[in-house]
C-alpha cells in the first residue's frame, strides 16, 4: 500500500480547517462585548458600615445565559439569584426577549456580598440593556421586588445612603421607607417609576380611562352579580338582629348607594363583600344561640357549594373551549380570573374540610359563585393571540415564577407550599389552564408577601401611595390595550374600585392588596407581548444597534460574508481531499 502523498495530507487538514471556519469566525465575533455599564451596588458589611460597590455588566449576543466573575468566590447563592430573578422581570417588565443576549457581571475581587437588596437596581439596568436606552452613571438603588415590580423594604438603608453620598452619587433610588432626613433619597413604588426616574424615558403610556369597545356588553354582569348578592344578603340579614352585622349593614347599604348610582363595579364588590360579612356573622350567631341550627346551616351550606361547584365547572369548560377558539386577551383575563377565584373556594373548602370553621365555608360558598359570574361574563370573537405564543408566554412564565419562588425563599418569605403547588403543574395538558394555574400561584405568592410582618413590601402606606399604584395599573392596562387591540376586565373593574374605596376612606391596606393583585396579573399578561431583541454580533467597544420586532431579521451583512467564505472553503476543501483520495487508491 502506497503511503499517502504530501498533497493528500495537505489538503485533508484544509478540509478539517475549513469546516471549523464557521464556528471559529462567529466565536471571534463574541470576544468584544457590544455593550458595557457600570453599576454602584450599596451594601452593608458585617460591622454596619455602608460601602458602595462598583460591578461591570458585559453583554454579549447569545441566549440568556448570565456568567458570573466573583475572583475569591464570596458573592452569595441569594445574590446570584436576584440576579437572575431581575433578568427575568426586566424582560417582561420591558416586552423584550432576555434570551438575545448573555450577560457577563464582573465583581471587584474578594467582593463579600450576602442578599438580595440588588434586585432593583440589577433590573434597571438589565431593563435599559433590553431597550438600548443609556442610563447615567451616577445613579445606585436598593430594594427587592416583588413580581410585579412593586419595590420592598429592605435594611440598612441609611448606611447604603450615606456611602453614595461619599462617593458622590446623588441619585439614590429605594423603597417607600420613613423619610431619612436631610437627605435626596428617592423614593419608588415601582421599578416602572424607577426606570422613568433613571432614564428619563417611559416604558408605559398615560393614565386616561380604558376605552371599552361598544360592542362589549359587560355592565349587564355587574348589575345581576350586584342584584343576586343583595337579594342573598338581605334575606340572611333577616333572620338575626342587626347588631351582629353591623359591618355587612354597612357594605350593604354601599352596595346600594352604587347601585343607584350605576356604578355597578363598586356595587358588586361591597355586595360580594355584605354576604360574606352577613353569612359569618350568622354562623356564628347560630354556633352561640342555636347550636342544632349551626349545624343544620353548615350542611346547607356544604350542598349549596356543592350545586354552585357543579355549575362553576360546566362555566369554566365551556369557557375554556371558547377562549382556545377566540385567544384575545379580553377571554384570557375572563377566564383567569373565574379559574383564580374557582381556586380559592376549592382551597377554602378543603381548609373547612380540615378545621370546621364556618368562616372558610363560607368563603368557599362565596368565592365559588363569583368564579360562576366570572364565567358567564360575555366573550368576544376576536383573535389576536396565537396558540404558539400562548404556548411561548406559559413557558416563559413558569420559568419566572420558579426563578422568583427560589428568590423569595432564600429570604425566607415563603415556605415550600408555593413550590409544591408549582410542581402540581403539569407540563402535558391544557395550555390555558396550565398558564391559569401559574396566576393563582402568583396570587397565593402576593398575598403571602403583602401579610408579612413587619411589613415589607409596602411598609408606608399613604393615600398619595395608593393613588399613585392606581395609576400605574391603569397604565399598564393601557398599555396592554395598545398591544392588544381589547381591554382587561379585571383592571376596568380594579382602578374603578380603588378610586371608590378611597373616596369611602377604606383601609389602605385593602386597596393595596386590590392594586398590588391586579397589578400582578397585568404584568403576566405583558409576557403574551415580548418581543425579540436582535443585536450587531460585529459591533464593538461599548456601543449597540437593536433592532425591535417580532419578524425574523435577517443577519448583518459582515457576518453573511462569513458564512459565505466558509460554505466556499468547505466546497473546495471536500473537493480536493476527495481527488486527492481518488488518487492514492487509484
Amino acid at each position: 500500500m502506497r503511503m499517502p502523498t504530501m498533497f493528500s495530507c495537505i489538503f485533508s487538514f484544509l478540509l478539517i480547517l475549513s469546516m471549523l471556519t464557521p464556528f471559529t469566525m462567529v466565536s471571534s465575533l463574541n470576544v468584544y462585548p457590544i455593550r458595557i455599564e457600570k453599576l454602584y451596588l450599596a451594601a452593608v458589611t458585617s460591622n454596619n458600615t455602608g460601602i458602595v460597590i462598583p460591578v461591570t455588566i458585559k453583554v454579549f449576543p447569545g441566549n440568556g445565559n448570565i456568567r458570573i466573575v466573583d475572583p475569591g468566590g464570596k458573592v452569595s447563592v441569594s445574590t446570584v439569584l436576584s440576579i437572575k430573578y431581575a433578568l427575568g422581570l426586566a424582560s417582561i417588565m420591558t416586552g423584550r426577549e432576555k434570551s438575545s443576549y448573555n450577560y457577563e457581571i464582573i465583581f471587584p475581587k474578594d467582593t463579600d456580598i450576602a442578599g438580595t437588596s440588588a434586585t432593583l437596581p440589577f433590573t434597571l439596568v438589565f431593563a435599559a440593556i433590553l431597550t438600548n436606552t443609556p442610563i447615567p452613571e451616577d445613579f445606585s438603588a436598593t430594594g427587592i421586588l416583588m413580581p410585579n415590580t412593586i419595590v420592598g423594604n429592605v435594611s440598612g438603608i441609611d448606611l447604603k445612603y450615606e456611602a453614595t453620598s461619599k462617593r458622590n452619587i446623588q441619585l439614590f433610588l429605594g423603597p417607600y421607607i420613613e423619610k431619612i432626613p436631610g437627605t435626596n433619597y428617592i423614593p419608588v413604588i415601582t421599578a416602572y417609576e424607577a426606570y422613568n426616574t433613571i432614564t428619563k424615558t417611559k416604558l408605559l403610556g398615560s393614565t386616561q380611562e380604558i376605552i371599552v369597545p361598544r360592542t362589549i356588553n359587560y355592565q349587564s354582569f355587574f348589575v345581576n352579580a350586584t342584584k343576586e348578592f343583595l337579594n342573598l344578603t338581605r334575606n340572611i340579614l333577616s333572620l338575626f338582629p342587626a347588631g351582629y352585622a353591623s359591618e355587612a349593614w354597612k357594605f350593604y347599604r354601599l352596595s346600594e348607594k352604587y347601585s343607584n348610582k350605576g356604578d355597578w363595579y363598586t356595587a358588586a364588590s361591597y355586595g360580594f363583600r355584605s354576604y360574606i360579612d352577613a353569612l359569618s356573622a350568622y354562623a356564628i350567631y347560630l354556633e352561640e344561640r342555636a347550636p342544632t341550627k349551626y349545624k343544620e346551616l353548615l350542611a346547607h351550606l356544604e350542598k349549596w357549594y356543592d350545586g354552585n361547584y357543579t355549575q362553576a365547572i360546566k362555566d369554566l369548560e365551556k369557557l375554556g373551549n371558547y377562549t382556545y377558539r377566540h385567544l384575545n386577551l379580553w377571554n384570557i383575563d375572563i377566564y383567569i380570573n373565574a379559574f383564580i377565584r374557582y381556586s380559592i373556594a376549592v382551597n377554602a373548602y378543603q381548609l373547612y374540610k380540615a378545621t370546621g370553621s364556618p368562616l372558610q365555608i363560607v368563603l368557599a360558598l362565596a368565592r365559588i359563585i363569583t368564579a360562576k359570574q366570572w364565567a358567564s361574563i360575555p366573550s368576544i370573537e376576536k383573535k389576536m393571540i396565537s396558540y404558539n405564543t400562548l404556548l411561548s408566554t406559559y413557558k416563559t412564565l413558569h420559568t419566572f415564577t420558579n426563578i422568583t419562588i427560589n428568590y423569595f425563599m432564600s429570604m425566607k418569605y415563603i415556605s415550600n407550599q408555593t413550590i409544591n403547588v408549582l410542581s402540581t403543574i403539569n407540563h402535558i395538558g391544557n395550555v390555558l389552564v396550565k398558564l391559569a394555574k401559574l396566576a393563582y400561584i402568583q396570587y397565593i405568592l402576593i398575598s403571602d408577601l403583602l401579610s408579612l410582618q413587619p411589613p415589607v413590601f409596602s411598609p408606608y402606606l399613604t393615600p398619595e401611595y395608593v393613588v399613585e399604584l392606581n395609576k400605574t395599573v391603569s397604565r399598564v392596562a393601557n398599555y396592554l390595550l395598545y398591544e392588544s387591540g381589547t381591554p382587561i376586565l379585571s383592571a376596568l373593574t380594579t382602578v374603578d374600585i380603588g378610586r371608590t374605596y378611597a373616596v369611602e376612606m377604606e383601609n389602605l391596606t385593602t386597596i393595596d392588596g386590590l392594586l398590588t393583585s391586579e397589578l400582578t396579573l397585568l404584568t403576566m399578561y405583558k409576557a403574551l407581548y415580548m418581543v425579540p431583541v436582535y443585536s450587531c454580533i460585529s459591533c464593538g467597544g461599548s456601543t449597540i444597534h437593536l433592532l425591535q420586532g417580532s419578524e425574523t431579521t435577517s443577519p448583518p451583512v459582515s457576518q453573511m460574508i462569513f458564512y459565505v467564505i466558509a460554505i466556499i472553503l468547505i466546497s473546495m476543501g471536500a473537493f480536493l481531499a476527495g481527488f486527492s483520495i481518488k488518487k492514492y487508491y487509484g
